[in-house]
């Protein structure tokens, strides 16, 4: 993984975009999972965010949304959450009344997501159940999902983090619906 830091890249071609951010996505991914290396980790997907957001492309397997939760999670983790929160602020914010024209937004449903645990971890379920709406609001969901969600959503227990486990586990696999950015 490390090699693809010094790939070049034909910035025409998408799949060439795609697969350097793929690539540089999974190495922030596993520098993610040890301590001493999360800050090269948040260097890394910072470039990836850099080189995804450079261009217009719409990419088959990545999302932009992805990209920032990504960094937002790493963020967190290293004591740096007042700014992530901003930071999914800004972005939610910055598709304010976009929703008619952009219905499937990858920055909305993971920005929302990640202002949902958080409020989870603070033990505001209601507030966590509420953007974890609006996170399903901003996707594409199935009939056969409607059903799985409306219960997972009507728990009216305290534990936050249970619940969003099954909202996660009711919800289809961002990777296998269609989006719109």
């Amino acid at each position: 993984f490390q090699s693809v830091m010094d790939a070049e890249v034909n910035e025409e071609l998408a799949q060439d975009v795609e697969e350097k951010v793929y690539a540089m996505q999974g190495l922030s991914a596993l520098e993610a999972e040890e301590k001493e290396t999360q800050e090269v980790a948040l260097e890394h997907i910072n470039l990836a965010i850099e080189c995804a957001e450079g261009t217009d492309f719409l990419y088959k397997y990545i999302l932009r949304g992805e990209l920032w939760a990504d960094r937002w999670n790493l963020m967190h983790k290293l004591g740096m959450t007042e700014d992530a929160e901003a930071e999914a602020d800004e972005r939610i914010s910055a598709f304010d009344g976009l929703e008619d024209a952009v219905p499937h937004n990858s920055y909305l449903y993971y920005g929302y997501r990640f202002k949902a645990h958080l409020a989870a971890k603070r033990g505001v379920v209601l507030i966590a159940k509420d953007y974890m709406h609006m996170a399903i609001h901003a996707m594409e969901i199935p009939p056969a999902y409607e059903q799985p969600l409306a219960e997972a959503f009507a728990q009216t227990h305290e534990n936050a983090s249970w619940i969003l486990r099954e909202i996660d586990r009711a919800t289809p696999d961002p990777a296998q619906l269609h989006w719109d950015i």
